[in-house]
C-alpha cells in the first residue's frame, strides 16, 4: 500500500479536525491537510494529491459546481455523507467512495485501501 497525500475540504471545523485526526492515525495517509473554502481548495490542486475527502455540503449549489470534475482530474474523490441524499450525490458524480458520518477509522481505511490499489 502506498503512502497517500490526503486533502480534506470542509467548512465544518469539528468535522475537519475529527477527520484529520482519524486519517492521521492510519498508516496509508502520509500527509493530511484541511481546507475550509473552495477557493483554498483550488489553490491546493497544484500540489500532488492522491485523495480528496469532501464534505458533501460543499458540493451543493454554486460553490460546488465543477468541483467534482476538478478533483477527478487531480485525485480520487471521496464524499463524506451525512444522509442518503449525499450518498446519491456521491454516486451521481462518480466519486471513488462515499463514507458516512460518523466517521470511523475502519471505514476510512477501507476507502484508502480501495484508492491505493
Amino acid at each position: 500500500m502506498q503512502d497517500l497525500q490526503v486533502l480534506i475540504l470542509t467548512s465544518d471545523e469539528h468535522l475537519g479536525a475529527n477527520s484529520r485526526v482519524l486519517l492521521a492515525s492510519l498508516p496509508q495517509a502520509n500527509s493530511c491537510a484541511i481546507v475550509k473554502t473552495v477557493s483554498a481548495f483550488n489553490s491546493m490542486l497544484h500540489h500532488t494529491l492522491d485523495v480528496v475527502f469532501v464534505d458533501a455540503r460543499e458540493l451543493y449549489g454554486h460553490k460546488g459546481k465543477g468541483l467534482a470534475e476538478r478533483v477527478a482530474n487531480e485525485a480520487a474523490l471521496v464524499v463524506i455523507a451525512r444522509d442518503g441524499r449525499d450518498a446519491v450525490l456521491a454516486f451521481d458524480i462518480e466519486a471513488a467512495d462515499c463514507v458516512p458520518l460518523p466517521l470511523v477509522p475502519s471505514r476510512l481505511l477501507t476507502a484508502l485501501e480501495r484508492i491505493g490499489q
